[in-house]
């Protein structure tokens, strides 16, 4: 076989390779946000063969389509905790942890399912892990967008001469706390 048509050969077979890892990758995404929607509106049941499909396909997956990049293990664990089976949900969010210890939601949600399932101290501790995570992981937020912060005192608005949208108009009341 001549070397030009080895080349040839070697270049169709990256690109068939390239293509079919792109449209793995859509499958992937697609799965994953139609197990979205469905914990949207409520429904676990519906969510977990979308999340676990979305796993099997590509178990490293990473979400990049929100700034908050949650592995699909996290999903998957989130729709089994949901739907009440903790079994499943901490095997797949301790999945998720190994797999990224940065997963702050993950660790979060390990919390949650360790405090149901009766380990009070270690899902205390989980927990409180994944929610400084999270407090840390929301202060980089606004360093990272395009638009800026997009919680917070409102300066931005004021420094441009408008309205603060967080703060009550001058002149109104806060609510009294009930007791």
């Amino acid at each position: 076989m001549g070397a030009i048509k080895r080349q040839g050969l070697f270049l169709l077979g990256l690109y068939a390779l390239l293509a079919f890892s792109g449209c793995v990758t859509l499958d992937v995404a697609r799965e994953v946000q139609a197990g979205r929607s469905a914990l949207r509106v409520g429904n676990p049941q519906a969510a977990i063969p979308h999340f676990e499909a979305a796993a099997r396909q590509r178990p490293e997956y990473v979400t990049d389509f929100t700034m908050a990049h949650i592995g699909v293990w996290t999903y998957v664990g989130r729709a089994y905790y949901e739907a009440g089976d903790t079994a499943n949900a901490e095997a797949s969010l301790k999945r998720a942890v190994v797999q990224n210890a940065r997963d702050f939601f993950a660790k979060s949600y390990l919390g949650l399912v360790r405090v149901d399932g009766g380990g009070r101290e270690e899902g205390r501790r989980e927990l409180e892990a994944g929610l400084k995570g999270l407090r840390s992981w929301l202060d980089q937020v606004p360093g990272r967008s395009r638009e800026g912060k997009y919680w917070g005192s409102g300066a931005p608005y004021v420094q441009q001469g408008g309205r603060n949208p967080f703060r009550a108009p001058s002149g109104s009341r806060r609510l009294a706390k009930s007791s």
